[in-house]
């Protein structure tokens, strides 16, 4: 099992070359130039848990002009005086006697230099204690830090807080930051840096279980099997990820039992609104606050065909790959996983394809950006009826459209799939004007003689194997 320590925060694996901070260049350049300006700067970095939020900003900080307090769920006098006695042993500061954060931030401007930067995370946490505490700051900055050059930083793991009562229209905070980061999960593409030597089968197996979440990427043992990883990481009691789907939800939402319903049915196939209210057991009128709570915090997301404006054609997808992993293996067999026989979950993860296949479905659809001579306008899945597309993309400006198929199967793909595929795209109905169409064929086990012959013959296929990503 992977051997797992702790240093400044962050999670290192033995096993794994973490000892550098991998990735978020681009975030790392918006907060260094936001340190550097001549201006106070009011900073909001917000993205779900484990996402890497803590260690972006400790990066980016200069320690010997910056001060980090991590908020917790104290009373608001608790959160002050510890605020202060931990500002005060960094800076060697006295700050007097202080009754308000009002009255601190005061002493801050006199005695802090210029460019001074404040991080407060998980300010959520004070604000579940006071909610007065965003008008509060909102004076803070209105009328003490705007022309004090001083910088200033609220974190939080909580989306649906930080996007409603810090960044949102009715906040007393909204339209104050000078810059936001809602820092997201890595992109496939991305985690190479965690997963150097590995094969690209493989990273795309991790991918569809940890998706690109920093910390879960860093537990991942390379020493080991994908198997016996996911014993490790999802079946062991005290493991991380066997509860904490359980957890993400808890932090953020109440009924737990009825939003874990309804993404078991989405996952399950239960896609369109009437079908989820009537497998989840829900009233119709009473499962878009449920859904719209899942889909803010980007668990699921509602999908539409590209081609078809119809709104009816929406569907429910679980867009979280964790998430989807989980519901997937492990939430169907907790009672096994309670008493540790995991001998199912070798042949489970052989039967059930689904995560992996989708997942490389959504890597494959990434991919097509990186192709220089694609000038791609939009990318999305197509369906209708019982017929599906995994990817259609248009290209306005050549006139073309995109049209592909995924496979992640041990099987070469043959000839067969490409006219299956030239059979749907006659269903497809698009408004504007398409001189071509091209053909992306994906396949994890490369392709029959038949398919690569087709091929050679035209100039509108394109066969990409996992080892072209």
């Amino acid at each position: 099992m992977a051997i797992i320590k702790f240093i400044n925060n962050q999670v290192y694996n033995k096993n794994m070359n973490t000892s550098k901070f991998i990735g978020r260049t681009t975030e790392l350049e918006i907060l260094k130039s936001k340190y550097s300006s001549d201006n106070s700067e009011f900073i909001v970095v917000y993205g779900r848990r484990r996402i890497g939020k803590t260690t972006l900003i400790k990066n980016s900080l200069d320690v010997s002009n910056s001060f980090y307090f991590m908020a917790s769920r104290g009373v608001y006098d608790y959160e002050l005086a510890i605020f202060i006695n931990e500002l005060s042993d960094k800076t060697g500061v006295y700050f007097g006697e202080i009754k308000t954060f009002t009255d601190l931030f005061k002493k801050i401007v006199e005695k802090m230099p210029n460019n001074f930067t404040i991080v407060i995370d998980e300010f959520p946490y004070l604000i579940e204690k006071d909610k007065g505490i965003t008008a509060e700051f909102q004076k803070i900055w209105d009328t003490i830090l705007l022309d004090a050059n001083i910088n200033l930083i609220l974190s939080g793991s909580a989306i649906s807080i930080m996007e409603q009562d810090v960044l949102g229209y009715k906040s007393p905070l909204y339209g104050r930051r000078t810059a936001q980061i809602h820092l997201k999960e890595f992109r496939f593409s991305q985690i190479g840096d965690f997963f150097p030597k590995l094969k690209t089968e493989e990273r795309i197996k991790i991918y569809s279980a940890l998706g690109g979440v920093p910390l879960y990427l860093q537990l991942y043992d390379t020493n080991v099997s994908f198997n016996e990883n996911i014993i490790n990481l999802f079946c062991r009691k005290g493991s991380l990820l066997y509860e904490e789907a359980e957890f993400l939800l808890q932090e953020e939402l109440r009924e737990t039992n009825t939003y874990f319903k309804i993404l078991e049915e989405i996952n399950k196939g239960a896609v369109k609104m009437n079908e989820i209210a009537q497998k989840s057991y829900i009233l119709p009128n009473n499962l878009n606050k449920y859904l719209d709570k899942l889909e803010l915090l980007q668990i699921i997301e509602k999908k539409y065909p590209l081609t078809i404006e119809n709104k009816k054609q929406g569907i429910y997808i679980i867009k979280d790959k964790y998430f989807r992993f989980w519901l997937s293996f492990i939430y169907p067999n907790i009672k096994n996983i309670e008493l540790e026989e995991f001998s199912f979950l070798k042949e489970e993860i052989k039967k059930i394809s689904f995560p992996f296949s989708k997942t490389f479905e959504e890597i494959c659809q990434e991919y097509l950006f990186t192709i220089k001579d694609l000038k791609i306008d939009k990318v999305g899945s197509w369906w209708y009826g019982e017929n599906e597309i995994d990817i259609i993309a248009i290209s306005q400006e050549e006139k073309s459209m995109i049209i592909g198929e995924c496979k992640f199967e041990n099987e070469a793909m043959n000839i067969k799939v490409l006219k299956k595929l030239e059979e749907k795209v006659k269903l497809v109905k698009y408004t504007e004007k398409i001189n071509k169409i091209k053909y992306f064929l994906f396949s994890k086990s490369g392709f029959k003689d038949n398919l690569k012959e087709e091929c050679k013959k035209r100039d509108n296929i394109n066969l990409i194997s996992i080892d072209d990503f």
